[in-house]
């Protein structure tokens, strides 16, 4: 008689067993699809973006500066634009956007200002723009809802090279912008 308990003990282990698993399975999967990040895609249609007014001397200053802007951005390809494609870009879907000329954010001086890699950059509260404040035409990078601004630091870094090569820098640098 022990011996059959211990068998029905075994084969009821190995049931369970065999619904767990499955359901564990199944139910890991539905929370990895619900939890994983928005994918971002590479779509080639052009993206509509507003266009700044610009004074006869900024025009060349954004050209240059769109013209040096890097192809490819953690692997987002660049898109063509509506609306000034010689002072704006685009990557990704939804898209990363950056745009050169209007106004320099006013902020407060105890505000941080980032230095990233040569060039200032102030962030708004959510980190979801980041604008230049101290070069002679702005440029501003907005990030798409979907994505986190806590890597945005990064991204100014990666268009810091154009803006530098492109746009001479103020006069008198903003309060908070320490050159690198």
């Amino acid at each position: 008689m022990t011996n059959d308990k211990a068998g029905s003990g075994a084969s009821a282990g190995w049931v369970a067993t065999a619904i767990a698993v499955p359901v564990a399975l199944v139910a890991g999967f539905v929370a990895f699809q619900i939890l994983k990040p928005f994918e971002r895609t590479n779509s080639t249609e052009p993206v509509k973006v507003d266009a700044a007014a610009l004074a006869p001397e900024e025009a060349p200053l954004c050209a240059a500066v769109v013209a040096k802007l890097p192809e490819t951005v953690r692997g987002l390809n660049r898109r063509p634009v509506v609306n000034g494609p010689e002072q704006n870009a685009a990557y990704g879907e939804p898209p990363l956007t950056v745009t050169c000329g209007g106004q320099t954010p006013a902020f407060p001086p105890q505000d941080l200002v980032y230095n990233v890699n040569g060039i200032c950059w102030h962030a708004d509260e959510g980190g979801k723009h980041w604008t230049t404040v101290d070069r002679r035409v702005a440029v501003k990078i907005s990030l798409p809802e979907d994505l986190d601004g806590d890597g945005s630091a990064q991204l100014a870094g990666v268009f810091s090279a154009a803006v530098g090569q492109a746009i001479p820098p103020l006069d008198k640098i903003p309060t908070g912008c320490k050159p690198g």
